[in-house]
């Protein structure tokens, strides 16, 4: 079976971090054909996230379940001293479980495909350079047609939340017109219904469901919540050099 990975970190030498971690996976029973992407450099997401991350992504095909590969992840993790105090924070590495072929995981430890890969350009542009054709099997979507939602010029996020927020968009879209080009905040009633690819993000405790393109947060954060959204989907990546 073939999966997906990305790799993050912030502190210490990244890059040897990451040369590191793919020894260990090629050096793995029941793992082969490690192939990993260049180098990427991203935005900091989160207010205690630190300084810039550096990114990548890489395949493998595996004999391993989709359990004992997270497990084998985490192992990889812990033996680059990840420390997992805060949510968000800075981190000597990251490694998330994206894809695993089409399958599809629901469980406390595991959910794949990864739930936040497919607003995350820090994600999607290493993985598109690796693996541009591997589908999320819930959206039916390409990775590559993923990377297109989100360079699309005019980025809309329709929001679902109580009259209070509501009122506020107008102040958030200006906030937000010179960190984030091209994004518009705009309320649910007068979103594009036809626009199959819009993003939705709900503030109701009782709202639906989440589906393709739907993100849900609290309502007490939801400045910082869509401030960390936009950050991941539209702030700055940039490829930065091979690595491997």
């Amino acid at each position: 079976m073939q999966a997906c990975i990305s790799l993050g970190g912030n502190m210490g030498d990244v890059a040897d971090t990451f040369r590191k971690t793919l020894r260990q996976l090629k050096n793995t029973t029941g793992v082969a054909h490690v192939e990993a992407s260049r180098l990427y450099q991203s935005v900091p997401v989160g207010t205690d996230a630190g300084r810039p991350f550096l990114n990548a992504a890489a395949t493998l095909d595996t004999s391993l379940t989709p359990i004992e590969l997270l497990r084998l992840l985490q192992q990889i993790e812990n033996s680059h001293q990840r420390i997992r105090e805060t949510h968000w924070g800075p981190r000597t590495l990251d490694l998330d479980l994206i894809l695993f072929g089409d399958q599809t995981v629901a469980t406390p430890e595991l959910t794949i495909p990864h739930p936040h890969c497919w607003y995350r350009r820090f994600v999607v542009d290493p993985l598109a350079e690796v693996a541009p054709e591997a589908r999320h099997p819930e959206f039916e979507l390409s990775v590559s047609q993923l990377k297109d939602v989100l360079y699309t010029n005019d980025f809309h996020i329709a929001v679902r939340g109580p009259d209070d927020l509501l009122i506020r968009l107008p102040e958030l879209n200006r906030n937000f017109s010179s960190e984030f080009p091209g994004v518009l905040l705009l309320p649910f009633s007068e979103a594009n219904s036809e626009n199959s690819r819009q993003i939705v993000v709900s503030f109701l405790a009782a709202d639906e469901t989440p589906r393709p393109f739907r993100l849900r947060g609290r309502v007490d954060t939801a400045e910082q919540f869509l401030r960390d959204v936009l950050s991941a989907a539209r702030g700055q990546v940039t490829q930065v050099a091979n690595f491997t």
